[in-house]
């Protein structure tokens, strides 16, 4: 009779776990999809939001060349004519009006220049990043350099924005909330195909730990087209010590 009993208990065992397993498959394969369609999601939401910004820079490019920048260079004439006849009783005024405008004049050019992605694309990569760091060096008395190691190569159109998007946005992070005297960019071309751009401050640093840091879009959008450099961005920061942001793609050429 027992031996009967188990003959009946093995088939009913079998099938028990065969549908436990399914069950557990199906399971898996539910989870893994909503995982990677979330991921997605999340993608898409980026790529359209650095699309949307992209479109937004040549937008404000084209509005500070064409109609900004000229009227101050219309204004700037109108100065140089006073200063030439000597309309004024005391020119000082004018003079530093004239100044000022000069100032606006360079700045706009520069602003528009690092909008414009074709302009990105026809001088390349480290000539921008370089006239970058002469304007911060010139308007905010920060002392900058760049070096380059290793044999260059040249960088794809699209993969060169999204680098210099990558090095802009620390730029400016690094200029606007840690308040350095030193900013250093260096760009690495390695022989096994790998590419690193590491940017280093002095500047006040801050701690990644506290409870209220949060990476905002900005940097979101960073790793994001890191990612899709195949790549990584690595950030590290100390209060005092100055911060660190570091690209590496071990393919760039690949």
């Amino acid at each position: 009779m027992c031996m009967s009993g188990d003959k009946h208990i093995v088939p009913f065992l079998i099938i028990a776990i065969l549908a436990t397993s399914v069950m557990v498959f199906f399971m898996v394969v539910i989870i893994v999809t909503y995982t990677r369609r979330t991921k997605r999601k999340e993608q898409e939401y980026l790529k359209a939001l650095m699309e949307d910004r992209e479109r937004t820079y040549v937008q404000l490019s084209v509005e500070l060349h064409d109609n900004v920048t000229n009227m101050m260079t219309l204004a700037r004439i109108y100065i140089n004519d006073m200063e030439e006849n000597g309309s004024c009783e005391d020119m000082r005024p004018i003079r530093k009006v004239g100044k000022i405008l000069d100032s606006l004049i360079i700045d706009t050019h520069h602003f528009s220049r690092g909008l414009n992605s074709d302009y990105i694309s026809r001088y390349g990569l480290i000539t921008v990043v370089t006239e970058e760091l002469e304007w911060i060096q010139n308007s905010k008395k920060i002392s900058c350099n760049v070096q380059v190691s290793g044999l260059r190569k040249p960088i794809p159109d699209f993969k060169q924005l999204m680098l210099y998007r990558i090095v802009q946005e620390t730029l400016m992070n690094s200029v606007k909330y840690d308040r350095p005297s030193r900013i250093g960019v260096e760009f690495a071309f390695k022989n096994d195909s790998s590419f690193s751009v590491k940017i280093t401050d002095n500047g006040i640093g801050f701690d990644r730990q506290a409870p209220d840091f949060k990476e905002g879009v900005g940097i979101t959008s960073m790793r994001e087209r890191a990612r899709k450099l195949g790549g990584k961005l690595d950030i590290s920061s100390c209060i005092g010590e100055g911060t660190t942001v570091c690209f590496t793609a071990p393919k760039m050429w690949k």
